[in-house]
């Protein structure tokens, strides 16, 4: 999943995790019968275009399983 915004560039909306947990919350994670949950990171991109000054922040969460 990847967050972050189309319309604002990083000068004027920028994104961060909350309490700088650079993970994602499993605490109401409900186990499956069919699918294990391997991974969860996350991890705060910054991009730059050739043309622009201003960064382009988002974050982007993985979560990998694996089926039973």
């Amino acid at each position: 999943f990847k967050y972050g915004s189309w319309t604002y560039d990083g000068f004027k909306l920028d994104v961060n995790f909350f309490n700088d947990d650079e993970q994602i919350d499993i605490n109401d994670y409900l186990p499956h019968n069919n699918f294990e949950l391997i991974d969860h990171s996350a991890v705060k991109n910054t991009k730059y275009y050739p043309c622009c000054l201003e960064p382009y922040p988002d974050l982007t969460f993985k979560l990998k399983l694996r089926e039973l």
